[in-house]
């Protein structure tokens, strides 16, 4: 619902989880990926979004390595073997989540 006498935003920092086989390469700011970014007129820049986001590349990270809440860790665990298991492999990490989340 929205509240007329709400003012202000919460902070928002953008996040980029990335579980790719190959390393992020990809720029982090915002600016870099639009193409004639820096040509742009300063009355178009303004309206512009610019933003630096966090990036966290879970895919060089072990079970053991990820830490957090047992969801977090479910999470990013599937996010990894979903990229480098397949068929029974990959079938026996998700029912091993899905038996961690219920428990």
């Amino acid at each position: 619902m929205y509240k007329e006498k709400i003012k202000e935003l919460p902070i928002i920092i953008p996040l980029v989880i990335y579980h790719g086989q190959t390393k992020w390469k990809i720029p982090t700011n915002l600016s870099e990926l639009i193409n004639g970014y820096e040509a742009l007129p300063k009355e178009v820049k303004e309206y512009v979004p610019d933003f630096k986001y966090l990036l966290y590349d879970i895919s060089r990270y072990s079970d053991e390595d990820i830490k957090g809440s047992a969801e977090i860790k479910i999470l990013f665990t599937l996010f990894c073997d979903i990229v480098t298991k397949t068929g029974e492999p990959l079938f026996h990490s998700i029912q091993r989540a899905l038996y961690y989340w219920l428990e």
